[in-house]
């Protein structure tokens, strides 16, 4: 039976800010700018807090002041209150995707966009990829049962895609600039070539080298059973 989230959480959410990666604390407090940068935040707030204090006792005489006192107010408080909701979106998204690798017990899971080429997916479709043990499986937002399961040993090929200036794909270039990625697959009497673009979690190039990685360990496991 199919699981779907249609009418709860979905099985897939991407963060608001995929590659953003912030420094762990231990790498940030020996930087200097990341002391010079506190600072900086301690004397806006000091200062903030002075003139919003003035006014206050100003506007008790003066009482259009008032005006100026919640116009300061909401420009304060309001990048804390979006600031707060950001959080609370990115630890829910977070819940989410730690959720889907308990689900499909993913080596590497990540969300990306199929350009063109398989059977089962729409042009431009999102989806959700899924390498486990020997197996690359390929989800939707909304389900944990895939919609196709690629066994490695039917990849024909893997290849990184680098566009140019002129967006002109250059396919097999191994960079870290890849944009997208070009699976090779042959199943039963016939072919198929998809792509994949705005890989997030997991860039191009670490896709490519995880695939490839379990190809040759899993052609190495064959042909030692031989």
């Amino acid at each position: 039976m199919t699981e779907k989230y249609t009418n709860h959480e979905p099985f897939w959410m991407d963060e608001p800010n995929p590659y953003y990666h912030p420094k762990s604390n231990s790498a940030t407090k020996r930087d200097v700018s990341w002391w010079f940068s506190k600072a900086i935040i301690a004397y806006t707030i000091f200062f903030v807090l002075l003139w919003f204090g003035l006014l206050i006792i100003f506007a008790i005489n003066v009482p259009v002041l008032w005006i100026v006192v919640v116009l300061l107010a909401i420009a304060v408080l309001l990048p804390l209150f979006l600031r707060r909701i950001g959080k609370t979106k990115l630890a829910n998204v977070t819940r989410i995707q730690q959720q889907a690798r308990e689900k499909t017990r993913s080596d590497y899971l990540g969300s990306a966009i199929h350009i063109a080429g398989h059977p089962l997916l729409q042009v431009n479709q999102p989806v959700v990829l899924g390498l486990k043990e020997f197996e690359l499986s390929i989800y939707s937002y909304d389900s944990s049962t895939p919609i196709d399961i690629i066994p490695v040993n039917s990849i024909i090929d893997v290849s990184p895609v680098v566009y140019d200036d002129e967006y002109i794909p250059h396919v097999g270039v191994i960079d870290n600039t890849a944009q997208a990625l070009q699976i090779s697959v042959k199943r039963n009497n016939f072919d198929f070539v998809c792509s994949f673009r705005r890989m997030y979690k997991m860039r191009p190039i670490e896709w490519y080298h995880s695939i490839q990685k379990t190809r040759i360990t899993e052609k190495a496991i064959s042909i030692g059973k031989q």
